[in-house]
């Protein structure tokens, strides 16, 4: 399995964005939506299609019958890193 993602999670996209800035000392890019978890994102690439992602669950977003990526969905606390994956496990 090769990763792909190193996931920063907050309980809103702003926290998690701004732990990651503050913490690398750069801007994240404005990613998008993943509509079939109801997430969104900010990005920094790394190399080579790895990428650093600050993610959390959209605002009102319904419950979900299948667990998020990145276990999102039993977060809590501050804005951390929360996780690895290989993502096309979810496409």
């Amino acid at each position: 399995m090769q990763f792909d993602h190193i996931a920063i999670s907050g309980t809103t996209l702003q926290e998690a964005t701004a732990h990651a800035e503050a913490v690398l000392g750069v801007s994240l890019q404005q990613g998008g939506e993943h509509a079939q978890f109801q997430t969104h994102n900010t990005l920094l690439g790394l190399e080579d299609g790895l990428y650093l992602e600050a993610l959390s669950v959209m605002p009102d977003a319904p419950e979900q019958k299948q667990p998020r990526m990145f276990g999102i969905d039993k977060f809590s606390g501050p804005a951390r890193l929360s996780g690895k994956a290989d993502t096309s496990y979810y496409k």
